[in-house]
């Protein structure tokens, strides 16, 4: 029964990899190499990126003999991504699950049931895990050349970790499923504790090259200092380091007795835990004036409501626009000094200057996903949505309204503080709003083309598809895709030719060009495929 249920579950996390385009075979296999493709080229970037930082950590603790802090510190990187993305699945999957009282109901044990949804959860912390081990380890082995003893002990290790960080994402996963049940908001509160777990593990992230410099200067008092705050990271390093057989038994305690304590405790209260009612207290009604509104109007009031109601979809779509005034204070604050020695070392620094600061919420805008899986989320109501009076090209415009509020408002902060704060001219603050919006407006229409194009409506999980389907990966890598392009054509054969300045407004001009014929594709072709659908 137990394996019956994990395969269940297993299947059920990756049926919105790949979305299905109807019976046409051809049509599906495309999709399949599509996602494919695209699920090689995140894992690439992410690998890439997470092994260029640490070939240069492994490189500095080579000279410095500090091969153990390298591994504490892969191994708390793996703990914090692993808890980072899995708190708020033990809390909607193992706490909240819906079929918690239907599985319950069946002459199943509650251990099997308990067993295989912690077995699904540990899966998903492997896979974070892998995100940062296989980088490491090769980085590690391109410095300082294989050794098997040692990548024995870090697949150990590293596997010990994952199950670590499960029990701290169970434990805390409990705590934010009580804290969320109590409050009215629980939907912002949910939100802001992602955004902080977040930007803890962005700062860990950020602060790796940091944190080695402070152990070359100091290097006795923090280790003793690693050691009494993190023993099992300081253990699981001088185990991978040393191949010390004891170290890594002390790990492995560290790690599997408080999940066997975790386990024995879920294992005798949970269907007490599954079944019970989590309320918040009732809001008193107030008498108001309701009046009434137009279709379209009305349409755009319930995709900002359905964004907000979801916290995971606010979120995972909405990252790039929470990101966009965090990014522009950072770079008000902290950057700007580094900004004006690059305006003085540089040759036209001061057009590069700006080139940055009309990139940086360019890139947020395209990381901003609302319009991708709009109509997907629909789900089981979208016959009822296509039953009302109301045009398919007004539905559609009204999703990609919501979006470009979404993102216009935190876009307008931002760069409201970049303009103020770097004193720019009138023809700046000019560019400064038209190719930030200009993106922002391709990303709207792009993501409904790409819902159009991959619609999925038989999921079971709504986090699913706003984590994982295929107009989500192709509206958001095909949009790097297409922000990248211009820039890489300026760099490689442009820069003599054209100043950036000119070349922005280039850019601008491509992105209002290219977002209208999505639009007209949408209003057109697309509107035949919605009424099909």
């Amino acid at each position: 029964m137990f394996r019956l249920l994990l395969k269940i579950r297993l299947k059920g996390l990756g049926s919105a990899m790949i979305s299905r385009l109807g019976r046409n075979k051809k049509k599906t296999a495309l999709a399949g190499v599509l996602m494919t493709l695209l699920i090689l080229y995140a894992l690439g970037a992410v690998g890439l990126s997470v092994g260029m930082m640490f070939h240069g950590l492994a490189e500095v603790a080579a000279l410095a003999q500090l091969q153990w802090f390298y591994f504490a510190l892969a191994g708390m990187m793996m703990l914090l991504l692993g808890f980072v993305g899995t708190v708020f699945m033990t809390q909607s999957q193992l706490y909240e699950a819906k079929d918690n009282e239907l599985l319950l109901s069946m002459p199943i044990k509650p251990s099997a049931v308990l067993a295989c949804r912690l077995a699904a959860i540990g899966v998903v912390e492997l896979a974070y895990t892998m995100l940062i081990a296989v980088p490491v380890c090769v980085a590690y082995c391109l410095v300082m050349g294989f050794q098997p003893l040692t990548v024995l002990f870090f697949v150990l290790g590293s596997l010990l970790l994952t199950v670590l960080a499960l029990t701290i994402s169970c434990l805390c996963g409990w705590l934010v499923s009580l804290l969320t049940a109590r409050i009215q908001r629980k939907n912002l509160l949910s939100v802001l504790l992602m955004l902080a777990f977040f930007g803890v593990y962005l700062y860990a992230y950020a602060q790796l090259p940091t944190y080695l410099e402070k152990l070359m200067a100091n290097g006795t008092e923090m280790a003793l200092a690693f050691k009494k705050a993190l023993p099992a990271l300081y253990y699981f390093g001088v185990a991978c380091a040393s191949g010390d057989w004891l170290r890594l038994l002390a790990v492995a305690a560290v790690c599997l007795v408080p999940f066997a304590l975790l386990y024995w405790l879920l294992s005798r209260n949970f269907v007490r835990l599954a079944t019970q009612r989590r309320t918040a207290p009732k809001s008193r009604l107030r008498g108001k004036l309701f009046t009434s509104s137009g279709p379209f109007k009305a349409l755009v009031k319930k995709e900002m409501a359905s964004v907000w109601g979801m916290p995971m979809y606010l979120f995972n779509c909405g990252l790039g626009a929470l990101l966009a005034p965090v990014g522009a204070v950072f770079l008000a604050v902290k950057g700007r000094q580094l900004l004006q020695l690059l305006t003085l070392s540089v040759q036209n620094g001061e057009e590069l200057t700006l080139g940055i600061l009309c990139l940086m919420p360019a890139v947020c805008m395209i990381m901003t996903l609302f319009s991708a899986p709009s109509l997907s989320l629909e789900g089981k109501s979208f016959g009822l949505l296509k039953g009302l009076p109301v045009k398919a090209k007004t539905v559609l415009n009204a999703k990609i309204t919501a979006h470009l509020l979404l993102g216009g408002v935190p876009l307008a902060v931002a760069l409201a503080v970049l303009g103020v704060a770097f004193e720019l001219t009138a023809g700046q603050w000019a560019l400064l709003l038209a190719l930030p919006f200009s993106v922002l407006a391709f990303g709207a229409v792009f993501g409904m083309a790409a819902n159009l194009l991959l619609p999925r409506f038989d999921w079971v999980n709504p986090t699913l598809v706003v984590k994982q389907s295929g107009s989500v990966m192709l509206a958001m890598f095909g949009g790097m895709f297409v922000l990248a392009l211009p820039l890489m054509v300026y760099f490689i054969w442009l820069i003599p030719v054209i100043e950036i300045t000119p070349f922005l407004w280039l850019c601008t001009a491509f992105f209002v060009v290219l977002t209208l014929a999505l639009l007209r594709f949408v209003h057109t072709r697309g509107v035949r495929m919605y009424e099909k659908m």
